[in-house]
């Protein structure tokens, strides 16, 4: 059995990783993709490159975007035999 544990981090973005955006425009929908690429637009604020699903681009400022890290849990099965016999037989 998995558990899957979605939460956010206020780390620094980098490429590659998967973040969550907030597009005001969309009726404030959050949509999750990857950032592909960064750069600084003329007031010096960082503008995000996020690729979504299907391939559209979409960028996004700093400020709009939250990392996302996924941690899996697993639970290990107990072994089902603690101890080990061996039998031998010896014929005289």
């Amino acid at each position: 059995m998995s558990l899957n544990m979605y939460t956010t981090t206020s780390d620094e973005v980098g490429l590659g990783d998967i973040v969550s955006v907030n597009i005001p425009a969309q009726a404030a929908s959050i949509r999750e993709g990857m950032v592909v690429g960064s750069h600084y637009d003329r007031l010096g604020r960082l503008v995000l490159e996020i690729q979504f699903d299907g391939g559209v681009m979409y960028n996004a400022w700093s400020t709009q975007v939250q990392k996302v890290r996924r941690t899996t849990t697993y639970y290990q099965p107990y072994p089902t035999h603690t101890r080990r016999y061996v039998h031998r037989y010896l014929e005289y």
